[in-house]
Order: C-alpha cells, then structure tokens, then sequence
C-alpha cells in the first residue's frame, strides 16, 4: 500500500526514518528530535495522521496524558495475530507468537465472550538485553 498523497522530501524522510525504526514505538516528538530543525512538528503530525489512514503506520494511545506512539508496519506484518511486548528502557516493540497468549486468547474468548484485539494489545516490561 503506497500513500496516496504528493511526496516530498520532507514526507520521504520521515517514512524512511518510521521504516528503519519500526522495531520501536516512536512519539512525533522523538521523530522532531531525530531531524532537528529539518522537519517541523507540524508537517510530521499531519504526514503520520495520513500514513495512520493509509495503514502503513499503526498508533498507539499509551494512557492518559501521554503522547501517542506511532510504528511502521509493513503489508506483510500482521499484528492481529500476534503480541506486542515492549520494553520500558529501550522502547524495542517485539512481536511475539506464544501458545500461552493463544490459550489465554481462547479462554477468554469460551468463558467471557471477549475477544482481544492483537493489534491494540501492548505489555510492558524489561527486555533481555536491558535486564543484562
């Protein structure tokens, strides 16, 4: 799926930068921090509310009060039939496949009618590496 709006070099940073990081969850004050004064907040809030509706970035409300966090997902990543675990000290996303979540996803689903939506489901922790 391409953007359907004009590119601009403005514009093709920030899709570079979004795919070369999309192992992270990154706020568009990270992205402004990254250019500097390359890019203007402004121009990557709006340019992420198109790729968010173009599907090539998904957003992530983390809470209350916090900025939205925002990754590249290429077409042949499907995050509905995985997790997400992310790490507090690195802000690395891993998409993780696990019987166990399968098992806790189908328990909920027979005995409390619920189903959960991979693509929204984040949790929080320490990394591997981190904990090291």
């Amino acid at each position: 799926m391409e953007v359907t709006t004009y590119k601009t070099k403005q514009r093709e940073v920030i899709l570079d930068y979004l795919k070369a990081n999309s192992d992270k969850h990154l706020t568009v004050e990270d992205i402004a921090n990254h250019f500097k004064n390359e890019v203007g907040q402004t121009t990557i809030y709006r340019y992420i509310n198109m790729l968010v509706n173009d599907g090539l970035v998904r957003k992530y409300i983390v809470g209350i009060g916090q900025p939205a966090c925002f990754q590249y997902t290429s077409t042949t990543k499907k995050c509905e039939t995985h997790y997400h675990l992310k790490c507090n000290k690195c802000n690395r996303v891993f998409h993780v496949e696990c019987e166990m979540f399968e098992d806790v996803e189908k328990y909920l689903q027979e005995k409390h009618c619920f189903k959960i939506d991979n693509s929204k489901l984040l949790l929080y922790g320490i990394c591997k590496q981190c904990t090291n």
